[in-house]
């Protein structure tokens, strides 16, 4: 028979280990994901109304969820203490010295109980977020066509933006080269001024060989490699500021042949109707 050791139980306990009501961190499921208005839009009232809605519901489900877990915690810590009090009284019993007070804990049936009553208040908030969720999904559809002439109106600036960033990279970049290459160049100039001293003729095919002796030596191994394989950051930038002109070429309103759209439980001829309507609304 194995003897009994508090110690090692309270060890277990303060790990952290698994609680009576069987909860983790992060265990219940989230509410659902409303489609969201544009970051920084102007939004109908209707709109903000549905958003402040759902940041509430999902708040209180939120802290619903925190909840349980700070009782968990709590109920476990009144372990932890009853088990480290028990063990000082064993200790302070053997020396003859006064008995302490026990505390007393939750145990893990009543943990249980509790939680499950927690969960419950868990559910609800979710089901109430969800709510607001789908609430706010529908406003967001349904105020959908006053977003896109503010969201329209930004592209031109951001892509302005991407292109004078990118043209203060480039700048950037060439100037850190230059600096690694008139480096490596005034160094293999220095070596051809330390050869002549000491006698040496120097052509100016030699003087071109040494500089490209230094310019290689002066770059790291994955400089060279990604210069190579054309990954250098020059490379990189003039690759970012094709695919930048490829994103400016963006036709923002264009819509996609309605005999292309497959949509359950809708026919061609609605979504023919659906594109008409839109055209229309241009």
């Amino acid at each position: 028979m194995t003897d009994f050791d508090p110690a090692a139980v309270a060890a277990e306990m303060h790990s952290g280990g698994s609680s009576g009501a069987g909860y983790l961190p992060g265990e219940f499921p989230e509410p659902a994901r409303p489609l969201m208005p544009p970051a920084g839009a102007d939004l109908p009232a209707a709109v903000a109304a549905s958003l402040k809605e759902y940041t509430d519901a999902h708040t209180a489900w939120e802290r619903a969820c925190d909840a349980v877990s700070e009782y968990q915690e709590t109920a476990r810590i009144s372990r932890v203490r009853r088990e480290d009090a028990i063990r000082a009284a064993g200790q302070a019993v053997a020396q003859g010295k006064p008995r302490p007070k026990i505390p007393a804990e939750v145990s893990e049936a009543d943990e249980a109980t509790e939680v499950k009553i927690l969960a419950a208040v868990v559910a609800d908030r979710r089901m109430s977020a969800n709510r607001a969720s789908r609430a706010l999904s529908d406003a967001v559809i349904a105020h959908a066509p006053e977003f896109v002439a503010p969201l329209t109106a930004r592209f031109a600036p951001a892509i302005e933006a991407i292109r004078e960033k990118a043209g203060e990279l480039r700048r950037m970049v060439e100037a850190a080269e230059g600096t690694v290459s008139g480096v490596a160049r005034y160094r293999a100039l220095s070596h051809v001024g330390v050869l002549r001293k000491m006698g040496a003729s120097v052509s100016d095919a030699g003087v071109a060989s040494l500089v490209g002796e230094y310019s290689a030596a002066v770059r790291s191994p994955a400089d060279r490699l990604a210069a190579a394989r054309g990954r250098s950051p020059l490379h990189l930038l003039i690759d970012m500021t094709d695919a930048v002109n490829g994103l400016a070429d963006a036709q923002l309103d264009a819509m996609p042949h309605p005999d292309t759209l497959g949509v359950v439980g809708v026919d061609g001829a609605a979504q023919r109707a659906a594109i008409a309507e839109m055209k229309s609304a241009k």
